[in-house]
């Protein structure tokens, strides 16, 4: 769970900074002042970029993990549904309600669900 915790935090952060990076390379404008630098404009293109594939990047990633979570839930609860109900049967048999066959057979049957 840590690491997808750590993916889904990490993947939209790494895209924004690589987006900012490859902004300033393709949308440089050079300042007429300095020509070796970029202007103030290439910049605020870079970072809003930046910031627009850091929100959409972190949706994503927040549906994907919200998903995997909820999967995560649905297992534990069938996992606890199984055991419930192998111990129903295990009373049922201790009682005398039904036989050891029958008891052995919905055990594998439920098991294997």
């Amino acid at each position: 769970m840590k690491k997808k915790f750590l993916i889904h935090i990490i993947v939209p952060i790494m895209l924004a900074i690589v987006t900012d990076c490859m902004c300033l390379k393709l949308f440089c404008i050079p300042d007429p002042r300095n020509l070796s630098s970029a202007s103030w404009i290439t910049h605020v293109i870079a970072i809003g970029t930046s910031i627009f594939v850091l929100m959409i990047s972190s949706s994503i990633s927040a549906l994907l993990y919200a998903k995997s979570s909820e999967e995560t839930r649905k297992d534990v609860s069938n996992t606890e549904d199984i055991r419930s109900k192998i111990k129903e049967l295990k009373s049922m048999f201790d009682e005398g309600l039904i036989t050891e066959e029958e008891y052995n057979s919905k055990k594998q049957e439920i098991s294997s669900r």
